[in-house]
């Protein structure tokens, strides 16, 4: 299946007394390009976290933010630092003898001071957190890739629409093309016989001008090689994931989308008919139309 280059994804876990929420955003790129948001000490991780993207996004701009907040559910890690208290304890009392002023200083009060009451970050081995971390990640990645494909499907489905029409288009072009050649002798005839007062035609000479017209106007090989970049841009759209694992083909179908728009311009350009020049310049739009859709296909 097709996949868009827009999506996004969330998914969370636990890591050790903590919450770890992570978010994956991905937008239009020429290339893969992995921005991380990631906590301060989780900065040995950013080599093999944008490792584990590439792994499953080929192409795009991906922006993944992690974020650790303390668990409601689990108590924190707290710790009295009895030097610090004590320190306050005593200066309270010297002030209090120097001032002669009562000392009213409860523990409560105490504990309120700065620096009194600490709270302690966990300890967690680095590959614990890694893995945790991990599984996090391919998660959100999971949520992303579900989030492209949904769009990815809607757009094929345009981008098939699209095609069908270019298919119909083609067909008007190739019906009309020997109608124009015996339009285009017709009226040289009548030109000629208009010219010579209805003396008698050459007929020999009307053949060639009319066989020069046909070679110089002949489209049937645009027509053959744009319905062949049809057949190869279908074939795209449906090979994404033939083989397991999504291949990116974003860049194919810009590729056949360019030669589909050199074949047109080739056809419209080769005619005078507006029979041919018509639907040719319907063409153009459409795959313009196409063009702009494909930059956003992975």
């Amino acid at each position: 299946m097709l996949r868009s280059m827009t999506g996004f994804g969330r998914a969370a876990g636990v890591l050790g007394r903590q919450t770890l929420e992570v978010e994956v955003k991905s937008v239009n790129h020429r290339h893969c390009e992995v921005k991380l948001g990631f906590p301060r000490n989780f900065a040995a991780f950013e080599l093999p976290a944008t490792a584990a993207v590439r792994e499953k996004i080929e192409r795009g701009r991906i922006d993944v933010y992690a974020r650790l907040s303390r668990n409601p559910e689990t108590a924190p890690a707290l710790r009295v630092d009895r030097g610090i208290a004590a320190a306050i304890v005593a200066e309270a009392r010297k002030l209090s003898e120097s001032l002669e002023l009562p000392e009213d200083l409860s523990l409560l009060s105490v504990m309120q001071f700065p620096g009194v009451l600490v709270f302690e970050d966990e300890a967690l081995d680095p590959e614990e957190v890694w893995r945790d971390l991990r599984a996090v990640l391919d998660r959100a990645l999971d949520q992303l890739i579900v989030s492209k494909l949904a769009e990815g499907a809607a757009l094929a489905a345009e981008l098939g629409r699209r095609v069908a029409r270019l298919r119909e288009l083609a067909g008007v072009i190739e019906s009309h093309r020997e109608a124009v050649i015996v339009e285009y002798r017709d009226k040289l005839a009548e030109r000629i016989r208009q010219l010579s007062d209805n003396a008698a035609l050459d007929e020999n000479r009307i053949a060639t001008e009319a066989a020069f017209f046909a070679d110089r106007c002949d489209i049937t090989e645009e027509v053959v090689r744009f319905r062949t970049h049809l057949a190869r841009f279908e074939e795209l759209l449906a090979g994404g994931g033939k083989k397991g694992r999504y291949e990116s083909v974003g860049r194919a179908l810009d590729f056949v989308v360019q030669e589909l728009l050199r074949e047109a311009n080739t056809m419209a350009s080769k005619s005078s008919s507006m029979q041919i020049i018509a639907p040719a310049l319907e063409m153009k739009g459409e795959i313009e139309k196409i063009r702009e859709q494909v930059q956003n296909v992975e």
